[in-house]
Formats: C-alpha cells, sequence, structure tokens
C-alpha cells in the first residue's frame, strides 16, 4: 500500500469524522432559497422589498462581475495548470518515499492501514465523494 493512499486515507477518515460530528448543526442549515425562506418565515411583502432592493444592485454586481470573471477565470486555469505540474513533478518523489516508508511498517500494520484505506473510500462514497470540499476532486 503506498503512503499517498495512507495519507488520502486519513484525510478523508478525518474529514467523514468532522463531517459527522458537524452534522448535527449543519443539518438545521437551509439547503435552498426557498427553504431559508420557510425557515425564516419571509412573508411575500419582504420578498417583495428583497427583490426591489436586489434589483437596485444588479447593476453593479454586474459590472464587477464583468470587470474581474475574465481575470478570476485565467487565474483558475493558471493554478489547475501549477497544480498539474506540482503534482507530476512530486509524484517520484512521493513513490520513493513511500516505498521506503512501507518497509517500516510490520505486515499486521499494513493490514491495518489497508482497511484504514478501504473505510475512508467506503465514507467518501457515502458523503458523494470529496470534489466540493477538498479542491474540486482531483488527485
Amino acid at each position: 500500500m503506498k503512503l499517498f493512499n495512507v495519507v488520502a486515507a486519513f484525510a478523508a477518515f478525518s474529514a467523514a469524522t468532522m463531517a459527522l460530528t458537524l452534522a448535527p448543526a449543519f443539518a438545521q442549515l437551509p439547503t435552498s432559497q426557498a427553504d431559508a425562506e420557510k425557515q425564516l418565515g419571509i412573508t411575500a411583502a419582504q420578498k417583495t422589498k428583497m427583490k426591489s432592493i436586489e434589483g437596485r444592485y444588479k447593476p453593479q454586481s454586474a459590472a464587477l462581475d464583468k470587470k474581474y470573471r475574465p481575470k478570476m477565470e485565467a487565474l483558475k486555469k493558471q493554478m489547475e495548470a501549477l497544480q498539474t505540474q506540482y503534482q507530476n513533478e512530486a509524484k517520484p518523489i512521493v513513490t520513493k518515499m513511500q516505498k521506503e516508508m512501507e518497509a517500516v511498517f510490520t505486515p499486521a500494520q499494513r493490514a491495518k492501514m489497508k482497511q484504514w484505506q478501504q473505510q475512508a473510500m467506503q465514507q467518501q462514497q457515502g458523503m458523494g465523494g470529496m470534489g466540493g470540499a477538498m479542491g474540486g476532486g482531483k488527485p
């Protein structure tokens, strides 16, 4: 078993544990605008007033979006390229380190680590993957 997988398993396990710990707190959060309005008891009059306020600010928001969206998209592509480059350069280092570290574990420890990895993967699948929470789902 590779150390990267071990680290990934620990990360997934930690994220899953945190999600389960925080689940009661997040359970009350609204899941949509309609849900938020329902939980807050927003009246039709309040909705009308909020739509009017939103309409007054929409041109300013649109101007900012037009100004910054292309820059943000370009930076996003740059970051993705850098992440890929980093991963490509790190892979041989991590692979070599993993092999050396694996030699330190006993067979029982390796088996336990494999079990943790499988559990973490199952939890990850149960949470719908880690994409949104951990960087877009890229390895």
